[in-house]
């Protein structure tokens, strides 16, 4: 697999694989170990993401649960679900009682 998509850089010595990944509208390399792009391939397959998309998630995820260490994975991941679901507009209004 060509990781750098067009782009003339090699690894450093320490990594064996670049990543490309758009981040905030701009493209920039970043170093990952192959083990944890493996395991981004795997599942992301699962999960029907792309390696870099599941690594975001991955990191999106990792960032939520570090700024709030008292919310457990679930109720993060269901914040997130009824974040999309109210984008999408799937919402309705609270009955009281």
């Amino acid at each position: 697999m060509n990781y750098s998509k067009g782009f003339n850089m090699k690894p450093s010595v320490y990594y064996t694989k670049v990543y490309w990944m758009r981040i905030e509208s701009m493209l920039k390399a970043i170093k990952l170990s192959e083990s944890l792009i493996n395991d981004a391939v795997i599942n992301g397959k699962a999960q029907h993401r792309s390696a870099p998309k599941q690594i975001e998630y991955w990191a999106r995820i990792g960032k939520i649960a570090d700024e709030n260490p008292d919310l457990p994975l679930g109720f993060i991941k269901g914040i997130l679900i009824g974040i999309e679901e109210s984008k999408a507009g799937d919402v309705s209004d609270y009955q009281f009682g």
